[in-house]
């Protein structure tokens, strides 16, 4: 649901596609990394992040949270824990655009607003429609005729049809 404020801002002309993939680009840059909440909140030692790391050199195709948990640093309970702080940590899409000087904080508190009260109302149409839904008969399409198209030449009133 966070980046789907952004894609309402694109949806209404308030941003560009271009600006939004910035935006989110340099939020993501922003988000801590889970070996640094890891530490932060004393549920790794700096010497088991450095085994961790060692671990990933070995094997690149892991995640530094899949590794932890392999090598029973972390729970996969903490491992979620700290995969969910890392995006809570991070910055907003909303503070993005207002550090980024795209729109003003009232203009992004406003959109907000203007967005859930969006996504209530389609929220209540979808359960609305979903009630009184009838799939639809299916009808036998009848073939479209292939048109004819005359070409027409400079020299003599002669044409063919293709």
């Amino acid at each position: 649901m966070r980046l789907q404020f952004g894609l309402y801002l694109i949806e209404q002309g308030i941003i560009t596609c271009d600006q939004f993939c910035g935006l989110v680009g340099i939020q993501q840059q922003m988000i801590p990394s889970p070996s640094t909440v890891a530490l932060q909140r004393d549920l790794m030692t700096i010497r088991q992040v450095a085994r961790v790391y060692d671990e990933l050199e070995k094997n690149r195709g892991i995640s530094f949270l899949t590794a932890a948990v392999d090598l029973q640093y972390l729970t996969k309970q903490q491992a979620q824990m700290i995969e969910k702080l890392s995006e809570l940590l991070g910055p907003s899409f909303e503070d993005m655009l207002v550090e980024c000087r795209v729109m003003t904080r009232e203009q992004t508190v406003r959109l907000r607003s203007q967005f859930e009260s969006h996504q209530r109302a389609k929220a209540e149409l979808r359960t609305d429609n979903e009630e009184t839904w009838v799939p639809p008969q299916t009808v036998a399409a009848e073939p479209i005729p292939t048109p004819k198209f005359t070409l027409r030449q400079k020299s003599g009133n002669r044409s063919e049809e293709f």
